[in-house]
């Protein structure tokens, strides 16, 4: 990854600044009411206060429980509005990363309060804040060294949560993470499934998925032109893959799709609205899809469709209207990612 440009690390720290607004909040929700002795076994007082164990149980807990058990010392408040506690140090000695870790750090703390004193479902969703903060310093690692506002340093956190994606265990192993990414060069939106977890990659974008580097890798991926009703037009796309995590760096899986198939548009000049698609009409492989292209002159996407020396397209109309395009006509660049517009007169 590229070192950030000024521009950049300026918007990083709005995100630091957001990010600490947001901590402070949570860490003081509930704050409101004094304990005294008597309450201690009661609801919102915690059970023990040493950093000797992590009690938090839910979504991102490994890396709370690291990051935690590497930050110590620290205290629990022995109960909702006791003030006999103690937070994490702040191990940030100037890289713009270590503000990440250091929120990263007190958010964890912060669920680790409220786990503790019963409050579970407000600590569920600060877990959330622990995870996004450790990602803002994933996205600032470097392949050669980390990103500092001084020279000749290193990250005051590296230690309680190195760079690569590397998360520290506690106990001074770490497992290494490392990044896989999908690209859509293709012209309707894609669904990538990775392991049992998808997402939706968008024309133009990429999306990302994270795992343990060396273990198994399996997707999915399929599109198709649509409706607005959502219902299919011409063929379905997909993508099988079986694959490993990279051991190191990033991996890049292009979804393109093949020379086998071309995309459609078109574009209705003509006095009358179609109703009817047809391509490759005649052949084996034709497909039919009664769909209406209003006579507007907008360039319409419809779907993917096979590719042949031979194909043609064939469209029907109201008033029975009828508009061939023949295969001498249709001349596809034979490459991949490749597309067609039909404008009918």
């Amino acid at each position: 990854m590229k070192n950030l440009s000024i521009p950049q690390l300026l918007k990083n720290q709005l995100y630091i600044l957001i990010n600490l607004q947001s901590i402070i909040f949570f860490c003081l929700v509930g704050l409101l009411s004094q304990c005294t002795p008597k309450d201690v076994q009661k609801e919102g007082c915690a059970s023990h206060t040493d950093d000797g164990t992590v009690d938090y149980t839910g979504p991102n807990q490994k890396v709370i429980s690291d990051i935690l058990l590497a930050a110590r010392p620290w205290r629990i408040a022995s109960c909702k509005g006791a003030t006999d506690y103690q937070y994490p140090n702040t191990f940030g000695n100037g890289c713009v990363r270590d503000s990440y870790v250091d929120a990263a750090i007190k958010a964890a703390w912060a669920v680790e309060y409220q786990w503790r004193t019963g409050q579970k479902d407000l600590a569920i969703s600060n877990a959330a804040v622990v995870r996004q903060n450790l990602d803002y310093a994933d996205a600032l690692c470097s392949n050669r060294d980390l990103p500092t506002a001084c020279s000749n340093c290193e990250c005051g956190t590296i230690k309680i949560y190195p760079c690569n994606g590397k998360t520290g265990s506690g106990s001074g192993t770490f497992i290494e993470t490392t990044i896989v990414k999908f690209t859509n060069p293709a012209f309707t939106p894609i669904t990538v499934t990775v392991n049992g977890t998808s997402q939706v990659v968008e024309v133009g974008s990429t999306v990302t998925f994270q795992g343990q580097a060396g273990t198994s890798l399996k997707y999915h991926a399929e599109t198709s032109g649509k409706t607005t009703q959502g219902t299919q037009i011409g063929l379905l796309i997909s993508w099988d893959g079986d694959d490993i995590y990279p051991t190191s760096g990033t991996k890049t899986f292009n979804l393109s799709v093949s020379q086998d198939f071309f995309f459609l548009y078109i574009v209705n000049q003509s006095s009358r609205k179609t109703t009817k698609l047809l391509v490759n009409y005649g052949l084996q492989a034709q497909t039919t899809d009664n769909i209406n292209i209003p006579n507007d002159k907008i360039k319409y996407r419809t779907g993917y469709y096979r590719a042949y020396s031979n194909s043609n397209i064939r469209l029907e109309g109201e008033n029975n209207a009828i508009w061939n395009l023949s295969s001498s006509d249709l001349k596809l660049p034979n490459t991949q990612n490749q597309s067609y517009t039909f404008t009918v007169q």
